[in-house]
């Protein structure tokens, strides 16, 4: 199957290890017709974006906009800065939570949400089984 996965991330580390994260995810599950954008950006143009659109002012990790458009599932934003943030803060490799950061887009794309608790449950399950057997090769 074709890659339906839309990358901005150029080639460098970042970029060839999110490539390996969504070939590993995208030969896992069987996805709708469509395609996903996924974009690497820093902390301003993704609070810039955030207060935009949901009127949040912050920066995040990750957002993900569905889109109702034919043959379009969303596109995903996500920050490196805030995931290395998040990964020091929670002593796990960046790596490690930049993949759970791509399964979690992945996740908001095909239609889970985590309004409640059992629904983040659910989402979360999900996001595990996108990576399920996914190894993390420490710098």
């Amino acid at each position: 199957m074709k890659n339906p996965v839309r990358l901005n991330a150029g080639r460098g580390e970042v970029g060839l290890f999110l490539r390996k994260v969504i070939r590993y995810i995208v030969a896992r599950i069987v996805l709708p017709p469509g395609s996903l954008s996924i974009s690497l950006v820093d902390d301003t143009t993704i609070r810039e974006i955030n207060h935009r659109y949901r009127k949040i002012d912050r920066a995040t990790d990750v957002l993900t906009f569905c889109l109702n458009e034919e043959l379009i599932w969303g596109d995903v934003y996500i920050s490196v800065e805030t995931v290395r943030r998040n990964a020091k803060r929670q002593e796990v490799l960046f790596e490690a939570e930049l993949a759970w950061v791509v399964s979690h887009a992945f996740a908001h794309a095909l239609g889970y949400d985590h309004p409640t608790a059992k629904k983040r449950r659910v989402m979360q399950d999900f996001e595990q089984f996108l990576l399920k057997g996914f190894h993390i090769d420490a710098p």
